[in-house]
């Protein structure tokens, strides 16, 4: 493989031994010549958080600092253990290659040798899966599971290592057999499970490889030439089941697709989160017609009452339980939190208005006011705008309506720079910052490297004084010209004493996450925050603030919109509901 003449290839991956192995081995099957490649280690959030793999939000927790680093430019391919990846697809982001697959099964081991239906009576097993305690507590319901994280070594030394203190001292663990194996510790394994038994997550053993839609051709290929096509069509065919089910990979599922000759079979079953029940459904289908396999089989599990057990096909279930008899804090205030408490009470529910931040001038108006004048002289080709407040910002201190071509994160702030006079655009599919950079990228790929209106030149980004460098730093590794200015400030406002009694009493059934500052402020203001009270984000990065700040995230928005979020809540609450009342 070439990558381009006298080039590094650049591959991002986890920072974790078994990644950095895994990625490694796959590196060396390339065919590059000696120092031909560079591992790039890139720390996840799953990766510095010690929380549940279900508290964190399942699919995607280990997958977007990867592909941020790919937009940014800073690796040239990216390496994924292929059950991480969430099922819907990236513009701007190509899966080019799966390898020939790890053996997909779970692994026991155990401290006395004894396999699982050997085990003594209530014996101590440790797990971060939901889909595993589910199997476990299935077979073996007198099994005490506990919930661990950590690294391989990390799990393995609970079992194994005699010094460990005897109130984390295992019985046994189950862990993924590939990645024993990758790391050299297959000599471990007490017992391998069996697939026909046990199905593991989909895509489990299997790598994915990923470019840039733009990469050359020499680096796309010589990645691509890796691609092993039984593999892809077996991960194919199990993810999708979990993308019609609409499940995560912290759903108790299990799924096992094999390919032999022209046949692909595959059996898929979603248990009960205590081990109390399933539902299994096995099909088989040939090669030609492989692409509907998965989802016949999640409409027949859906069909076999696999919704009554576990919180997939959502979608698929009719409405979610109103918000009647619900009380929600809404901890913003002006013309938003307003709107918020109309959405909520409209479906039922008590709103409760309790700001815990306001949005302030910046502390030096000066190189604001500035900009502004720059940009009404049409200084600037491109604006670029990350929220609502930039918009009402800009607009404050005299900004006019220019030729300007704008740049908006989401529908909302599109909405909002509409409302102030300025077409939009551009709009990503992924409503973050790094998701605009990848707009950005795609833009100029498909113009020859220069968009309409000399896209590499000058970009004004009004930005909160608290936002992270994410789109700045990406414009500028594509070229553009970037000029940060400090559009407004976060100040805290404190919540009345009978709001924080509501809440750490229980009192309050769920509270809102608009924003990286309101999730801060919520871990400070509520430190005894019930576990019963459901954290409900308006998307992705505002979740993954929540849980850098070390809050429970229960729902999370895929539109990024007041009704988004509301809907996941009810979603949220109607599984949970559900499974209070042993449905």
């Amino acid at each position: 493989m070439t990558v381009s003449k006298g080039r590094v290839l650049r591959i991002g991956t986890r920072a974790s031994a078994l990644a950095l192995a895994q990625t490694t081995a796959w590196a060396n099957s390339l065919g590059l010549p000696e120092g031909g490649f560079e591992l790039v280690s890139i720390t996840s959030d799953g990766d510095r958080s010690t929380a549940s793999l279900a508290s964190l939000g399942g699919t995607g927790v280990f997958v977007s600092a990867l592909r941020d680093a790919l937009i940014a430019g800073e690796v040239d391919a990216i390496v994924h253990s292929f059950k991480d990846l969430p099922t819907a697809p990236v513009d701007g982001i190509d899966l080019v290659a799966v390898p020939h697959r790890e053996d997909a099964s779970d692994a026991l081991v155990s401290a006395t040798g004894l396999a699982l239906d050997s085990l003594t009576l209530g014996a101590r097993v440790g797990t971060g899966s939901p889909r595993r305690r589910a199997q476990l507590l299935s077979r073996r319901p007198d099994l005490e599971v506990l919930d661990i994280r950590g690294n391989v070594d990390t799990r393995l030394g609970r079992v194994l290592d005699p010094a460990t203190e005897p109130d984390r001292r295992l019985d046994a663990v189950v862990l993924a057999a590939a990645g024993l194996r990758r790391l050299g510790r297959a000599e471990v394994i007490t017992q391998t499970l069996d697939l026909s038994l046990w199905p593991t997550a989909p895509a489990q053993g299997a790598l994915a490889v990923e470019v840039l839609t733009g990469a050359d051709a020499a680096l796309r290929g010589g990645v691509a030439g890796s691609d092993q096509s039984d593999s892809r069509i077996a991960a194919a065919v199990e993810r999708e089941v979990l993308r019609t089910l609409e499940a995560g990979c912290a759903a108790p599922l299990g799924v096992s697709a094999t390919v032999i000759g022209t046949v692909v079979s595959a059996t898929a079953t979603v248990y009960a989160l205590d081990g109390t029940g399933h539902a299994t459904v096995s099909a088989q289908e040939s090669l030609e017609n492989a692409g509907g396999l998965g989802a016949r089989i999640a409409r027949d599990l859906l069909a076999a009452g696999a919704a009554d057990l576990a919180p997939v096909g959502r979608g698929q279930r009719g409405p979610a339980v109103s918000l009647v008899g619900r009380t929600v804090l809404v901890p913003r205030g002006g013309e938003r939190g307003t709107a918020w408490a109309r959405e909520i009470e409209a479906r039922g529910g008590r709103a409760v208005l309790a700001p815990l931040v306001e949005i302030t001038p910046p502390t030096d108006e000066a190189p604001l006011l500035d900009a502004v004048a720059a940009l009404g002289r049409g200084d600037y080709d491109w604006l670029a705008l990350t929220s609502v407040n930039a918009v009402h910002a800009l607009i404050a201190h005299g900004a006019t309506r220019g030729g300007v071509r704008v740049a908006v994160v989401g529908e909302v702030t599109a909405a909002a720079a509409k409302a102030a006079g300025w077409s939009v655009d551009l709009i990503p599919q992924r409503r973050t910052a790094a998701g605009l950079v990848e707009a950005w990228r795609a833009l100029l790929a498909s113009t020859g490297g220069v968009a309409v209106g000399d896209a590499r030149s000058r970009v004004l980004l009004p930005l909160s004084a608290l936002a992270a460098t994410t789109l700045e730093t990406g414009l500028a590794n594509l070229g553009m010209v970037t000029d940060r200015v400090d559009a407004y400030d976060v100040a805290p406002l404190e919540p009345s004493s009978q709001v924080v009694d509501d809440v750490e009493s229980g009192r309050i059934d769920a509270i809102i996450i608009t924003s990286g500052s309101v999730a801060r402020r919520v871990a400070e203001v509520f430190p005894r925050l019930p576990q019963t009270v459901a954290i409900a984000c308006i998307g992705e990065p505002s979740a993954k603030a929540a849980r850098d700040f070390g809050l429970r995230v229960g729902a999370v928005a895929t539109t990024s919109t007041g009704p988004g979020t509301i809907e996941a809540l009810e979603n949220w609450l109607s599984w949970t509901q559900n499974q209070e009342n042993g449905a």
